[in-house]
């Protein structure tokens, strides 16, 4: 798996046409929420991909970020006691800022389908884009 992300953030910067460049990563943090064995597998994953993101790119990854997902949820306006635990208000928040209809339909759908869990994984592009 990281090695097919580092593979598209390739893609990416080979998109730009540049011989030179300097990277900038943020990722987010691990939640103190998580029991069991979740916390150490995703741990070890993200290990495992930061490891290979330094190895990869060397000199030219000038800063990796850390966010907690508190400072996530804080970003977006949604860290207060009532809204802490509730995943939908975040993304309620991103479908009101983003431009991407098909993203935002996406998301609505999603929550429309059960109200309670959207889409496994593009719930996290919500993530990703709260930490940018």
């Amino acid at each position: 798996m990281a090695n097919l992300i580092i593979e598209d953030l390739d893609d990416l910067i080979k998109s730009f046409n540049v011989e030179d460049y300097e990277l900038y990563i943020c990722s987010e943090g691990l939640s103190y929420a998580s029991k069991g064995d979740a916390t150490l597998n995703l741990a070890t994953y993200k290990g495992v991909l930061l490891s290979k993101i330094y190895e990869h790119y060397g000199d030219n990854l000038k800063r990796l970020f850390t966010y907690a997902p508190i400072s996530l949820k804080a970003t977006a306006g949604c860290a207060s006691k009532e809204d802490i635990k509730d995943k939908t208000k975040m993304i309620k928040k991103y479908i009101l800022q983003n431009n991407d209809i098909r993203l935002r339909l996406c998301l609505a759908n999603g929550y429309m389908k059960n109200r309670t869990n959207y889409i496994p994984g593009i719930d996290d592009i919500v993530d990703s884009y709260w930490a940018l």
